[in-house]
């Protein structure tokens, strides 16, 4: 899930479980390794339990050693609390075969979860195994299972935070607890990703299943696993993919503010420095730098379900979602009002915030500013399952005729099918009667057009607007910026292909150009800035008086509003120059007392089309 940070340092964490260097191999030599045969590689065990249930057992190819040590996060420095034993006899290396290893744990009388690694090294190959005891036994970890991750009573749980064109959904069980999450965001080209977080509550933690999708595709999983201690706050965490696995863990003070977390296997750590229950600093072991932060009067409210300050200031080395959903030691008290990063460099942020008569906070507003010259503003929009309703969106109204009289006299009825898609229009007068339907195919996300005998295949974007078509045997493409038509060429890659190019600016489309061959037609249109295009009809009324799909789909496709974003004004004239194809006509608009379109009056060369928009 997307943490909108500033703080690049607390990126992912990545390890190798087990790897083998690439250098060649003499092929008349037998590769050196060892593999696990049964037995997991992450195992959790209860603070009364002696013995790893599922032990290890491994083949070796030839010899072979066991490095056994204690994490740096558990307080008991040596490791007499581990032993490894093959039949019944401590053994820590040994000779080519297969072996069945027991590991004999100490009772854990700590109160604290405490975790052990088991390093197998045999030739090139390196194989972990992770084993957490924890601090409770399995009946206090039981009782304490209904408390994780449940907010404190009175809470308010938040049901969507958007940012950025970044939108999470959270989803609740029974008893209150996040049990998923979705982001979703949409890029410019049309492309949708989406990262669902799926959370299971266990009796020592939590496991969280991600699931990663580009257009629908899931292209990447990964599992994380978090162990909570006796304090109630997660202890340490382990991240696994297909490729690596990531071990986090995490200490806290006597009043369980979080003091520091491990970043890598390295000895590299976290700190965290607080005062008046706030973070002021935040260190890193490795770096002479640190990230200091100031305070306003906006609480941290802790009767929000999720740690708004966990959400701007992630504090999970992995994407546990640990600090939003308050299992990283106490809250701070209030929200931050500036945080500076790399003091030496003069990067820094700012946060200033709206909250609603009961104190709760709906809107972040951040800005990042830094030395090098990235300035950027993002507005956070908080959501509550209880919020006030969103005002009621202004209902779409659907074309039923549209009738011109006048210089072309013609007429188009509109059908629609259950989903209030045109379906058919029927069309008479003009040069010729026709009967034009549509199909769609959400599946394939297609529309099939037919005019009369001509059949078309319009194939759609992630936003609905045409990417590619078949006309007159020939293909069609388009391509958008912002869901704005850039351009669309017919028989691409042909010497004799015909390119339309779309300019726009102030959401309105300036000009078009047509190139075929030697010939360049321009078409120039002005807006009246009072003429509101209104988006809540139907159609798109503009390619009534100019469509520059016109000469290829008879401006059908762009009266449905099947190339992406309309113009937010109505066309007030034309200029066309170019080849035999030079003119001018202006416009003139009616609106009904709604602000729906009713007349279009256009005039071409002294003649005038007056077009009546009737509504179902």
């Amino acid at each position: 899930m997307k943490k909108f940070l500033w703080l690049a340092l607390l990126g992912v964490l990545t390890m190798t479980a087990c790897s083998k260097d690439d250098k060649p191999k003499d092929p008349t030599t037998p590769d050196e390794g060892i593999e696990i045969t049964a037995g997991n590689e992450n195992q959790t065990i209860y603070a009364d339990e002696t013995e790893a249930p599922e032990g290890i057992q491994f083949t070796a190819t030839s010899a072979w050693t066991a490095d056994v040590k204690a994490s740096a996060a558990t307080r008991a420095n040596s490791v007499d609390w581990v032993r490894l034993l093959f039949n019944g006899v401590e053994k820590y290396n040994g000779d080519a075969g297969s072996f069945t290893m027991t590991v004999e744990l100490s009772e854990n009388t700590t109160g604290r979860s405490r975790t052990v690694t088991i390093t197998l090294v045999c030739g090139d190959t390196r194989i972990t195994i992770t084993i957490v005891q924890d601090g409770r036994t399995e009946e206090e970890a039981q009782s304490d299972e209904s408390n994780i991750g449940i907010p404190a009573p009175g809470s308010r749980l938040v049901s969507r935070i958007t940012s950025d064109g970044y939108a999470t959904d959270f989803t609740y069980d029974a008893k209150n607890r996040v049990v998923k999450t979705e982001q979703t965001y949409t890029y410019d080209d049309g492309t949708v990703s989406k990262d669902v977080s799926e959370i299971a509550y266990t009796s020592n933690g939590l496991v969280i299943d991600e699931y990663y999708f580009m257009n629908g595709q899931e292209y990447e999983r990964e599992t994380i696993t978090l162990v909570v201690g006796s304090n109630g706050y997660a202890i340490s965490g382990t991240e696994e993919d297909e490729d690596s696995s990531a071990i986090w863990e995490a200490e806290y003070d006597a009043g369980g503010y979080l003091a520091r977390h491990q970043y890598d296997d390295e000895g590299d750590w976290i700190d965290y420095t607080w005062s008046g229950g706030n973070i002021t600093e935040i260190g890193y072991t490795w770096s002479q730098f640190s990230s200091v932060f100031e305070y306003g009067d906006v609480a941290n409210n802790p009767l929000c379900n999720l740690d708004l300050f966990g959400w701007i200031i992630s504090m999970d080395v992995n994407d546990s979602h640990a600090s939003l959903l308050r299992l990283l030691g106490k809250s701070t008290a209030k929200m931050p009002t500036r945080g500076t990063d790399w003091p030496n460099q003069g990067e820094h942020a700012s946060w200033s915030y709206e909250t609603d008569s009961r104190g709760f906070i709906t809107k972040i507003i951040e800005n990042d500013r830094a030395d090098y010259g990235f300035n950027s503003t993002d507005v956070i929009t908080i959501t509550y399952t209880d919020s006030p309703p969103e005002p009621p969106t202004p209902t779409t109204k659907y074309v039923s005729r549209i009738t011109a009289t006048g210089n072309d006299p013609l007429s188009y009825a509109f059908a629609y099918d259950t989903q209030n898609r045109v379906s058919q229009i029927t069309r008479n007068g003009g040069y010729y009667d026709a009967v034009i339907n549509f199909a769609y195919n959400d599946a394939n996300q297609t529309v099939a057009m037919t005019i009369g005998e001509d059949n078309y295949t319009l194939r759609l974007n992630a936003n609905g607007a045409i990417e590619s078509a078949e006309a007159y045997g020939m293909p069609v493409t388009a391509s958008y910026t912002n869901n704005y038509l850039d351009r669309f060429v017919l028989d691409p890659g042909d010497p004799d292909e015909e390119v339309f190019t779309s300019n726009w600016s102030g959401g309105n489309k300036n000009s078009v150009i047509h190139r075929w061959q030697e010939s360049v037609i321009t078409t120039t249109l002005s807006y009246n800035a009072a003429w509101a295009n209104n988006p809540q009809c139907n159609l798109d009324l503009n390619a009534l008086i100019f469509a520059s799909d016109d000469g290829i789909f008879e401006g059908f496709p762009e009266l449905l509003g099947l190339f992406g974003k309309r113009s937010a004004q109505m066309i007030s004239g034309t200029a066309t120059d170019g080849g035999n194809h030079e003119g001018t006509t202006q416009s003139a608009v009616e609106y009904n007392t709604a602000g729906f379109v009713t007349k279009i009056t256009e005039t071409e060369s002294g003649q005038t089309t007056i077009y009546t928009i009737t509504y179902k």
